[in-house]
């Protein structure tokens, strides 16, 4: 027997946005005109009053219910294709959104690339702004919200909620929403401009079958400063239990397959923001690899061209106006086309293998498991016994082995009780950031360079090496971690600096993950990747 689904719906607001709420809700049938606005409109910012209560009067009857934040243009499609999805993924929560410059919006794009009508979400934010849950799962984030800590952002509670109770997330390829940017009230301006990663009023695939496309990795682009941007990769980490990801560089995730990019030459000045082209060339020529590895046929059509033309934008949002980032977008699309053309056409080798087995000794935790996984990567064997070289990674150990005095690592893993780390977490959480004496200047070295210094060092004869970054500041640090991920206040007199480490560099060594960057990945994995249950100890 036929199960029958009935999807409902209403649209959340701010009292003072009420109007524009009841506008969004009659372009929808009845069933979805109920407009539910914030019982505390004077309260401290944040949409998780509203969502709490809107998801709490899921009607009788109604076996899914959609959500609509009241700053949504929504695609003249959107039921049908709602009420189509739910009865293909009835499990599932479904996305209506991705931000252009989120790595679910990367998702997007990979989905579109391989013509897949909805692509599963990476761990970030869940789409709050346009989202679809089974009733069960919306009657028990509601409970779920009660006792927690609410500072987070509501998509973040609600990520982190669906993670919990095994929902999966998909995402809409094309969306079938759009943020119509409204001023926010949530304090989120920092943002920039949030656009979708792929929108159209009408779908020019409408018709299609409701396919779904899961995703290992995830290629995307993103830009801090002038003259600055980096290609990386969203990678899911093998393993039981829910799924982790990690964020890692372009280049380094190619090196699994034994894929060394060649970028070409290419304009200098690519239009009015020079130095982006390498990063957009070697994003898409990354894009290219992972879509061999879906093993579709590549969707060369309106929604495809659509999806690569927000790659850009959405990249460069966080620090350029619209007009601007249209032109840069408009001048890298013949490289991006190029790039992407270029991946299409190298298919993933096996990786190369050396013969050398390494075993890695102390140092903290999270770090082995990274430095392991990258050498691993490289083609290093990683054993407990029979080493043909042991690498110390805690600045101690006998002569005829390789010792790494590190400076202060920092990436994903890393627990968020240091300087760093409690910068990041409080400024997520846009809470005053305190220091005293006990705060020192830092010389950071991301744990991606470790790895990297250790695949040198193991080479070369046994020694003691010196594997640091420059000294940061205090206030220099907070300034960073502030523009990368959210301003705060700073309050307090640091201490001074500590004596430095001392040892020879490794040879032909140097730092290479941009401190913007890295900080950046080290964030979404401190929001989207901690068990929660800890993160709430910590808040």
């Amino acid at each position: 027997m036929a199960v029958t689904y009935r999807l409902t719906g209403a649209v959340m607001a701010h009292p003072r946005r009420r109007r524009q709420a009841e506008a969004l809700s009659r372009r929808l049938p009845v069933e979805f005109q109920n407009v539910v606005t914030d019982p505390d409109p004077s309260g401290p910012p944040g949409g998780y009053r509203t969502s709490r209560l809107a998801w709490s009067l899921v009607p009788a009857g109604a076996t899914h219910h959609l959500l609509l934040h009241d700053d949504m243009e929504i695609s003249k499609t959107l039921l049908e294709r709602a009420e189509r999805a739910v009865s293909a993924l009835p499990h599932a929560a479904l996305g209506l959104f991705a931000f252009w410059s989120s790595r679910n919006g990367a998702a997007v794009r990979q989905g579109a690339l391989a013509g897949a009508r909805w692509v599963s979400a990476v761990n970030e934010w869940s789409p709050t702004n346009a989202i679809i849950l089974p009733r069960e799962a919306a009657l028990g984030y509601v409970d779920y919200l009660e006792g927690r800590d609410l500072s987070w952002p509501d998509d973040v509670l609600m990520h982190h909620y669906l993670r919990l109770v095994g929902v999966p997330t998909y995402l809409a390829v094309p969306a079938l929403a759009e943020h119509d940017d409204l001023p926010s009230l949530v304090d989120n301006d920092y943002q920039g401009l949030r656009r979708a990663a792929c929108f159209f009023e009408a779908d020019p695939a409408q018709g299609t079958p409701e396919t779904s496309l899961d995703l290992d990795a995830v290629p995307f682009f993103v830009s801090f400063a002038e003259n600055d941007g980096a290609a990386r990769t969203a990678v899911r980490l093998p393993g039981d239990g829910p799924a982790r990801w990690n964020h890692v560089g372009c280049e380094e995730y190619l090196d699994r397959f034994g894929i060394t990019p060649a970028v070409p030459s290419l304009p200098s000045e690519p239009g009015p923001e020079p130095g982006l082209a390498a990063p957009v060339w070697l994003t898409a020529f990354t894009m290219g690899v992972v879509h061999r590895t879906t093993g579709r046929d590549l969707a060369d059509d309106d929604v495809t061209a659509g999806a690569l033309a927000t790659l850009v934008p959405g990249g460069l949002c966080h620090r350029l106006g619209a007009s601007r980032a249209a032109a840069v977008s408009e001048a890298l699309m013949p490289v991006l086309r190029h790039g992407l053309a270029a991946g299409l056409e190298t298919a993933p080798r096996r990786r190369r293998s050396w013969s050398l087995r390494v075993r890695l000794v102390g140092g903290e935790p999270w770090v082995r498991e990274y430095v392991a996984d990258r050498l691993d990567n490289l083609g290093f064997a990683i054993v407990g016994d029979g080493a043909d070289r042991d690498v110390h990674l805690d600045g101690i150990g006998p002569t005829d082995a390789t010792v790494l005095r590190l400076g202060d690592v920092y990436g994903p893993g890393m627990p968020d009780d240091g300087l760093l780390g409690r910068m990041v977490r409080l400024a997520s959480l846009s809470r005053t950031v305190e220091v005293d004496d006990s705060d020192r200047p830092v010389a950071l070295v991301h744990v991606k360079d470790v790895a990297d210094a250790a695949a040198l060092a193991v080479r070369l004869a046994p020694g003691t090496f010196s594997v640091a970054g420059p000294v940061i500041g205090v206030g220099d640090l907070a300034e960073t971690v502030f523009r990368v991920v959210r301003p705060v206040e700073l309050v307090g007199t640091p201490g001074a600096a500590a004596p430095a480490e001392s040892g020879e560099p490794v040879p032909g060594w140097a730092p290479s993950v941009p401190l913007d960057h890295g900080i950046h990945g080290y964030s979404q994995w401190l929001a989207h990747e901690v068990d929660f249950s800890l993160r709430d100890s910590l808040a």
